[in-house]
């Protein structure tokens, strides 16, 4: 199971890495004195793609990390049940020493999940910030008419992912 944890960690970093260049990109957009909205479309594209591979790797890991989770849940009570059923002596401090290691090591992997996770969710709203400060915007500032429409499409895409 330690292969998922891996895998999730990557998965999770791969999608925040790509979210904070698009938050970058919108920042960089309120810095400009005008803009394009072009270049907003194309933030708006890559933040589609982004939220396909979210959804594609939400449906896997939702069936896979349930189970792996629960596993590693039952088997962290089990071994913590294991410390203190068994006195310490210096005939089993060995596989007291081992099943406190497994303890450790169930926890730690639920936290890494949990915290890259959680990574993903933050640079969500720290898009939707993003957005919003974008839509505040003066519109003499952009280039094209249909500015509102652009905003108000990305944003909708937002709050679905």
């Amino acid at each position: 199971m330690p292969i998922f944890t891996c895998l999730f960690s990557h998965v999770c970093l791969l999608i925040e890495e790509k979210s904070m260049l698009v938050k970058q990109a919108l920042d960089l957009l309120l810095e400009q004195k005008t803009f394009h909205v072009s270049q907003i479309q194309r933030q708006r594209r890559m933040f589609c793609y982004l939220q396909k591979q979210t959804s594609e790797a939400n449906a896997i890991f939702t069936k896979i990390c349930f189970i792996w989770i629960s596993k590693s849940v039952f088997r962290f009570y089990f071994c913590a049940y294991d410390l203190l059923k068994e006195p310490w002596n210096e005939n089993n401090w060995k596989y007291s020493c081992f099943v406190l290691l497994e303890a450790v090591f169930h926890i730690s992997s639920l936290l890494i999940v949990t915290f890259y996770g959680g990574r993903v969710s933050e640079i969500k709203t720290k898009i939707l910030d993003s957005l919003i400060r974008l839509g505040m915007v003066n519109q003499s500032r952009v280039e094209r008419d249909d500015y509102i429409k652009d905003m108000k499409f990305f944003i909708t895409i937002e709050g679905k992912f």
